[in-house]
């Protein structure tokens, strides 16, 4: 259980910290991020569409791997928990 939790912290860590990277890179290039992730232009009047699509695709990039890394952390981890839960529950009666 323990390692399964930690597999779990070390995955999630690894995700925060790309996520991390997202914001900090959208913001250094004046992009803005949601909160469902969608990644657009902070409207600074920028009209170098070719780099600006090029940085939008980027930060795009780096929060879909922060939240696909997440969900499959999410999904391996709830699965060994289902597994150990199994193995660990206890049918029928205790004389």
């Amino acid at each position: 259980m323990v390692g399964t939790y930690e597999t779990l912290a070390d995955a999630i860590d690894s995700a925060q910290r790309t996520l991390d990277s997202a914001l900090e890179y959208a913001g250094s290039h004046g992009l803005t991020v949601s909160g469902a992730g969608e990644v657009t232009n902070a409207a600074t009047g920028r009209t170098d569409t070719t780099v600006l699509d090029y940085q939008i695709g980027v930060a795009t990039g780096l929060v879909t791997e922060a939240l696909n890394a997440a969900t499959t952390a999410d999904a391996t981890a709830s699965t060994k928990i289902r597994t150990i839960e199994g193995v660990c529950t206890v049918t029928g009666s205790v004389p």
